[in-house]
C-alpha cells in the first residue's frame, strides 16, 4: 500500500484539538492531568481513533495558567489580601487571572497587584462566605517549557517524536494575534501525521502546578488556551500506516 497516496485521497474533516478534545461526553476530564511543580509532566493526552495530522505551519493558540487554592477566614464581608507563588503575567491573548469562590465563578478579582517583573503577585477579594476554598488560575511570568509528544503504542523511548517545543514564558508575553505559535512539521511528508492507536502527549516543566480543572468545587481554568487544528481521516488505515510512520520517525532521530 502507497501510505501517503492513500492519505492524499482520502476525504478528511477539519477539526480542533482543545482541552474539549480530551474530556469524555460526561464532561470528565480523563485525557487532562494536573501537572506537577519542578518536574516534566504529562497534562494532556490524546489517543487518536482515526488517522489524524497536523498541517505543517498550523497556528496553536497557548496559554497555561498556573493554579494555586488559599482559605477565607471566618469573617464575612472583609477583604481580604492573599500572595501567589509567582508574578502574574500581563498575557495579550487571555484574562491574567480568574478566581472562584469555592463553586461560584468570580472572574477577574476587584484588584490585582505586582504583575511583572516582582517576585510575587497579589490579589484581592472580598466575600460573603466563610471559610470556603478560593481557586485561582493565573498566568504566571515565569520560566517554564511545553512539549507536544507524537508517541506510538508502548513506552519505548525510540518510538516518540517532538511535534512542539516552546518556553512557556515566552509563550505568556507574546502577542499571538501578531506573531502565533506554529508546528514546524517540515521534516518529512508523515511527521505530522498521527496513526491509530497512536498518542498526542502535552507535557509542561514548570515550578508551578498547570491545571485544568479540579474536582472539589468542580473549577475550571476559563483562561486556559490550548488549540489547533487538525485534519481527521474518515476512515481508518491500520497497521500499514503504523509501519511507516514509526520508519519515518526511526529515521529523523
Amino acid at each position: 500500500m502507497d501510505v501517503l497516496q492513500t492519505l492524499r485521497e482520502m476525504p478528511y474533516r477539519p477539526s480542533t484539538v482543545s482541552p474539549k478534545t480530551f474530556k469524555n461526553q460526561d464532561g470528565s476530564d480523563v485525557g487532562l492531568f494536573a501537572g506537577t511543580a519542578g518536574e516534566r509532566s504529562l497534562i494532556a493526552s490524546l489517543d487518536a481513533d482515526l488517522p489524524t495530522s497536523i498541517p505543517d505551519g498550523e497556528e496553536f493558540r497557548l496559554a497555561l495558567p498556573a493554579y494555586e487554592t488559599f482559605t477565607l477566614d471566618s469573617t464575612a464581608d472583609n477583604t481580604e489580601t492573599f500572595e501567589l507563588g509567582f508574578p502574574i503575567a500581563e498575557c495579550p491573548n487571555t484574562q491574567n487571572i480568574v478566581l472562584w469562590d469555592g463553586s461560584t465563578y468570580i472572574g477577574v478579582p476587584e484588584s490585582v497587584t505586582k504583575v511583572n517583573g516582582s517576585d510575587v503577585g497579589e490579589f484581592d477579594i472580598t466575600s460573603s462566605n466563610t471559610d470556603t476554598d478560593i481557586h485561582v488560575y493565573y498566568i504566571p511570568d515565569a520560566q517554564g517549557s511545553i512539549e507536544v509528544i507524537k508517541s506510538s503504542p508502548g513506552t519505548s523511548a525510540s518510538a516518540t517524536q517532538q511535534l512542539f517545543n516552546e518556553q512557556l514564558k515566552l509563550v505568556n508575553l507574546s502577542n499571538q494575534n501578531e506573531a502565533p505559535e506554529t508546528f514546524n512539521l517540515g521534516k518529512s511528508k508523515l511527521q505530522g501525521v498521527i496513526p491509530e492507536d497512536y498518542n498526542l502527549d502535552v507535557y509542561v516543566d514548570a515550578p508551578y502546578t498547570v491545571k485544568f480543572s479540579e474536582s472539589t468545587d468542580g473549577t475550571s481554568a476559563t483562561n486556559a488556551l490550548m488549540s489547533f487544528g487538525v485534519r481527521k481521516g474518515v476512515r481508518a488505515i491500520g497497521k500499514p500506516l503504523r509501519d511507516a510512520v514509526a520508519t519515518d520517525m526511526a529515521r529523523q532521530d
